[in-house]
């Protein structure tokens, strides 16, 4: 899968990108509208768009290390590594990787702006978090596939989308309830918090699940690739650790906010961050996954 230095910087890569398209979406679908039903969400709105921030910049500092990494792929003892990555950058796959730096770079200004209350800065990061969703599509499998290539990166996008709106979604909310066990009415202002999630929580869940099967339809050219190959054994790890996170999500949809509310935040703060560490893993998972040859083309 391109050594441990490459896997390490998918893994940065996709985490950083699902909390960008995360915070924006929990921001417009979840504390939005708990705030227009009369909650003070002020303090959130920052912690929301802080998460985005650092997400934003961890983004922005890991592509140019990535186009390093492609670079050194092509070098021989004694090669000047700054041409070679002016020829990466001339590729698809490098023309994307810079235009999600770019996208990253403006996201973190559209945060900052949020953090000090711009009305702008949400705007400006809800804009670049959709170049964001749409990139990766030219960087991966997806741009390589043979069948169906219109299909593939469709899939692709709405996949990477509804990743950050459940992964991505999942660790900011995680970040949302720390920040509220110590306020006083942080219970009941995580119980509202949680109840919203669920709603966009499903909708990402079911596209991301539609649209994984429709690329494994696309990658696995038999049931027996499954089981059978390195690609689809690293896939099944990967569908057990998102299928323990489904079972914990699951849980909290039914119960995690009345708890919030009864107990206060702190009595569901450790279980939400457990979810959001498998969601970590799977994120691991994925960027090994993502290295590795789909059966028939190693």
């Amino acid at each position: 899968a391109g050594g441990t230095t490459m896997i390490v910087e998918r893994a940065l890569t996709l985490a950083a990108t699902a909390g960008v398209i995360g915070a924006c979406l929990f921001r417009w679908s979840v504390v939005q509208p708990v705030a227009n039903r009369g909650a003070s969400t002020g303090e959130v709105d920052r912690v929301v768009a802080g998460a985005g921030l650092a997400a934003a910049l961890v983004l922005a500092l890991v592509v140019p290390f990535r186009i390093m990494t492609q670079a050194a792929l092509f070098a021989t003892p004694g090669d000047a590594l700054m041409p070679l990555m002016g020829r990466v950058l001339e590729t698809t796959w490098g023309r994307a990787a810079g235009a999600q730096g770019m996208a990253a770079a403006v996201a973190a200004v559209g945060f900052a702006g949020a953090r000090g209350l711009k009305r702008w800065g949400w705007r400006l990061a809800t804009r670049t978090a959709l170049v964001l969703a749409i990139v990766p599509a030219w960087m991966g499998h997806a741009a390589a596939t043979e069948s169906w290539p219109k299909v593939a990166i469709g899939a692709d996008i709405l996949h990477v989308a509804a990743a950050g709106g459940w992964a991505g979604g999942v660790i900011i909310l995680a970040i949302v309830v720390r920040s509220l066990m110590a306020q006083a009415d942080g219970g009941a202002l995580a119980g509202a918090l949680i109840a919203q999630f669920r709603t966009p929580a499903l909708a990402s869940a079911g596209v991301l699940l539609a649209t994984g099967a429709a690329t494994t339809l696309l990658r696995l050219r038999t049931p027996a690739d499954f089981l059978g190959t390195p690609y689809g054994l690293m896939l099944f790890r990967k569908l057990v650790v998102i299928g323990a996170a489904m079972a914990l999500g699951w849980r909290h949809s039914r119960t995690a906010s009345q708890r919030a509310t009864a107990s206060g935040a702190r009595a569901v703060a450790g279980s939400i961050a457990v979810e959001a560490l498998l969601f970590v893993a799977v994120f691991a998972l994925t960027a090994v996954l993502a290295g590795s040859p789909p059966p028939g083309s190693e």
